[in-house]
This record gives C-alpha cells, structure tokens and sequence, in this order.
C-alpha cells in the first residue's frame, strides 16, 4: 500500500501551527532566541526571515518584543532522538 505522506525525518517527530504568550530573549545579533513564557521556561526559537527583517527594519520594536508578554503565532516541532526530547519553536510573526 502506497502512503501519501512523507516519512519523518526522526523516529518521533511532532509538529503543528499555534499561539503561544511569551517574549523574546535575544542577542543583539539576533543569532540566539528563547522565547520566555509567563512561567519562566525558556523555549528555544528561530525567527522567520519576515520577522527578522521586519525588527532589523524597526530596531524600537527590539525593545518592545524583549519586556512585553505577547502573543506569538509559532511553529513548534518536537523531537525524540536517543531518547533526549527537545522543543523548539519557529517564530512566525506576533
């Protein structure tokens, strides 16, 4: 029987499109991100390319981004490799 789908590219591997409520922890060189939810865990996260130029473009929004809890459209993917499980986050805009 033939599948439509793709094999993953890990032995456990999840992903989906959501929300999540957090602020941005970076470097100024925008290389290293966490996203800080309002618990206090630190997500490691990617900005998209739109994101990325769009603070580049705007540095006030840098500071904005950095002390406000705001609500982030993301694109979390979990993955299982020898048995260590990691989360990270793609930023998609907020």
């Amino acid at each position: 029987m033939k599948t439509i789908f793709t094999p993953p590219d890990f032995p456990s591997q999840f992903q989906a499109i959501g929300v999540i409520r957090g602020r941005l922890e970076l470097e100024e060189d925008m290389r290293q991100v966490f996203l800080v939810l309002p618990d206090g865990v630190k997500v490691k996260a990617r900005l998209s390319g739109a994101l990325r130029g769009k603070l580049q473009q705007k540095p006030q929004l840098i500071d904005k981004v950095a002390e406000e809890e705001l609500l982030w459209k993301v694109y979390p993917k979990t993955t299982l490799v020898s048995h260590q499980s990691s989360v990270n986050s793609h930023l998609l805009s907020y």
